[in-house]
């Protein structure tokens, strides 16, 4: 058996979390795996170093006018050399590819957020999403229900997380500062500053920790500054992930979805929610649709 997967590390609609279960993946199934990232080869060669098992990368997301599909046909029309190979697309942007393709493999795609601007192209590429939310957000772009599968979630365990004195040290926080990780690259500023707000108002020492992918942080820290609540919020460095932040944090708050943003996405909650660490989050999130945590 031969398993093939396509990834697009850099696009926002791929969950860091698929890098863990892919890996988790290509472990636990049997057979040939190979990985081809979308993208350059720093993405690859990072993969490679977190033990995927790679076989090349391809320049360029933007599949103007086909030209990203052709290439990656090539590509798998030069591996997939038995009836049994099977080709699995991690994040829309990967599935949004493949659905393009007419390839000698079965394809699948596990998707736990929602482009809107890239579109699907055909309905036999079977569509695993993680949640509820993101099932109807599918049926709504028109895809065919009979290619989506009963929504899956999971997250592979973590390994090991930078020690909470390091952390303070990297994130520049006070060792007698309550730390709150902000999970959600799409969190709603509005929400997030008004209880930055209220919470300055209390004189309590919290600190929010905002995720590194975070796509609304240049206005957050803006208006935070002009709202004198500059000191609640601290940016995640680079040297650190999301997974360290929360290892020192004394509690996890995913806020609603900015009002201007649409988001699906809840993998990176469920990943926050492994550590045991009480978490909060409203019942309008995209988390509150898969029935055992909403």
């Amino acid at each position: 058996m031969q398993t093939l997967h396509v990834i697009t590390p850099s696009d926002p609609s791929t969950s860091d979390c698929f890098v863990g279960l892919m890996r988790l993946a290509q472990r636990q199934i049997g057979g040939e795996h190979k990985t081809i990232v979308i993208g350059d080869q720093v993405e690859a060669e990072a993969l490679r170093q977190r033990g995927i098992q790679m076989l090349g990368s391809l320049g360029g997301i933007k599949n103007k006018s086909n030209t990203l599909s052709r290439r990656l046909g090539r590509l798998l029309d030069t591996v997939c050399i038995s009836a049994k190979s099977t080709c699995i697309g991690w994040g829309w942007h990967s599935a949004s590819v493949l659905s393009t393709l007419q390839i000698n493999a079965e394809t699948t795609a596990y998707v736990d957020e929602v482009d809107d601007c890239i579109s699907f192209k055909n309905n036999t590429t079977g569509i695993i999403p993680t949640n509820w939310n993101v099932s109807q957000r599918l049926l709504a772009m028109g895809i065919d229900e009979t290619v989506l599968a009963e929504p899956i979630v999971g997250v592979a365990p973590k390994s090991v997380v930078v020690d909470s004195k390091t952390v303070l040290e990297l994130v520049g926080i006070p060792v007698d500062c309550c730390i709150v990780a902000i999970v959600g690259d799409a969190s709603s500023c509005e929400e997030l500053l008004t209880v930055a707000m209220q919470i300055k108002s209390t004189g309590l020492a919290i600190c929010f920790v905002l995720p590194p992918n975070y796509q609304h942080r240049a206005i957050v820290m803006l208006a935070a500054t002009e709202k004198g609540v500059a000191d609640v919020f601290r940016c995640t460095p680079p040297e650190l992930r999301t997974a360290d932040i929360i290892s020192a944090a004394s509690c996890i708050w995913a806020p609603s979805v900015a009002e201007f943003a649409t988001s699906c996405a809840v993998l990176d909650v469920v990943d926050a929610a492994w550590d045991g660490i009480p978490i909060l989050a409203g019942t309008n999130h995209p988390i509150a649709s898969i029935p055992t945590v909403g």
